[in-house]
């Protein structure tokens, strides 16, 4: 059976709500995902400052996560494989329930097209369930350094794959060295990044910082550096093993950390987390079709249309997944009376 979890900090689960509308507003200007940065040629400048000073603010979404991850994992000596499960199963569902409606209605359902809802296809989950069921491993090398040895560790993992990412990506001769990969540093969608931010996480969680202006400018000034190098170097300053990047996530979580707070609301909606991670491509793809990017409009425009979208994009997303939540919720009950469902992996 899965413990029962103790009542979360809303302050955390304040960040999870705000990170998750970071991730909402990264896929808003998403060119792969034929966002606004698909048509950033046809932008007036003050509209192409406006997406690049929010791509600016919010790149650290992911990065957030993954430290948030370490954050409270770092003490545990063991994890329950019922969370993997749990964040398939939404996943899986999600899929589902999104192909089957287009499917029936374009005449295109398939054996083939139902089965690849279930290929675990999601970079992201992917990486954070190799680091969820390596937390208790990764944590036996951190719990047996003292603080000095800890801070000379973190420092190496920024210099090797953070910083040296960061100065390979700037500077043209240096792109072959790579302290990642042979194929370069993979814009920090590897699990080198999803490591190094989860022990960094880690850390923060063993010290005892207080000075919140210090992280609150840190954030901003790591975001206003972003900025300037986005219209020089794009590809540079949204990679997420960018120096910058990183310390935008430590900074967030070192700033939530000291705010004391706790609402019953905030976390009702922080459980929905996932979910909205899972399904908000889903409905700003209907947005954006409804209502195309016209970036060469004037600024209220462009904002009237960023704004609208992301509230919208984010309120249909939670309705969708509070519906979920509960007809998964038998599924959901039964996986957790099954042992298979439910081993532990445990360092002791």
């Amino acid at each position: 059976m899965v413990t029962q979890v103790t009542q979360r900090s809303s302050n955390f689960e304040l960040l999870r709500i705000l990170l998750i509308i970071f991730v909402v507003i990264l896929h808003y200007n998403d060119s792969s995902r034929h966002g606004a940065f698909s048509f950033i040629d046809q932008a007036t400048s003050l509209n192409k400052f406006f997406l690049y000073s929010m791509e600016s603010l919010t790149l650290c979404a992911v990065n957030g996560f993954l430290c948030l991850s370490g954050y409270f994992l770092s003490k545990k000596d063991n994890v329950n494989i019922r969370k993997i499960i749990h964040l398939f199963t939404i996943l899986f569902a999600y899929r589902v329930l999104t192909y089957l409606p287009a499917a029936i209605m374009h005449g295109s359902l398939s054996l083939k097209g139902l089965v690849s809802c279930f290929i675990p296809s999601s970079y992201y989950a992917n990486l954070y369930c190799v680091v969820f069921l390596l937390s208790p491993f990764l944590n036996l090398i951190t719990n047996k350094l003292n603080e000095k040895k800890y801070k000379l560790f973190i420092i190496l993992l920024l210099s090797l794959f953070s910083i040296l990412p960061t100065l390979t990506a700037v500077i043209p001769l240096a792109k072959s060295v790579s302290a990642i990969s042979l194929y370069g540093n993979g814009r920090g969608f590897t699990i080198v990044n999803f490591i190094l931010l989860y022990y960094i996480g880690g850390y923060i969680a063993k010290r005892d910082y207080k000075n919140t202006t210090i992280s609150l400018l840190v954030f901003v000034l790591s975001s206003f550096l972003n900025c300037g190098i986005m219209f020089i170097n794009k590809s540079a300053a949204i990679m997420y093993c960018n120096i910058l990047v990183v310390l935008q996530a430590a900074s967030l979580i070192v700033l939530f950390k000291n705010i004391k707070y706790q609402s019953n609301i905030v976390n009702s909606v922080a459980k929905s987390v996932w979910g909205v991670f899972c399904i908000h491509g889903f409905f700003m793809g209907i947005y954006c079709k409804m209502y195309p990017y016209e970036l060469s409009q004037n600024f209220l425009h462009l904002v009237l249309h960023f704004g609208v979208c992301i509230i919208a994009v984010f309120a249909c997303s939670l309705v969708w997944d509070k519906i979920c939540t509960f007809v998964l919720k038998p599924i959901e009950k039964l996986f957790d009376r099954m042992p298979i469902f439910n081993k532990r992996i445990s360092v002791e």
